[in-house]
């Protein structure tokens, strides 16, 4: 299902350019990786303990 990042701010009451700066920042730090219309999650216990989420 792809997403832009417009649909993305819509959904979560962000707006985009908070979307696009976090995506950015996430790439950035490896915790996603963003190519044409996949996103990838290299290493999700990286983003998890990022996030705060339990495994």
């Amino acid at each position: 299902m792809p997403l832009t990042q417009m649909e993305i701010a819509d959904m979560t009451g962000l707006t985009p350019v908070h979307v696009n700066r976090t995506l950015q920042s996430m790439r950035a730090r490896g915790l996603v990786e963003l190519q044409s219309n996949w996103l990838r999650i290299p290493e999700l216990c990286a983003l998890r303990e990022v996030a705060a989420l339990p495994a």
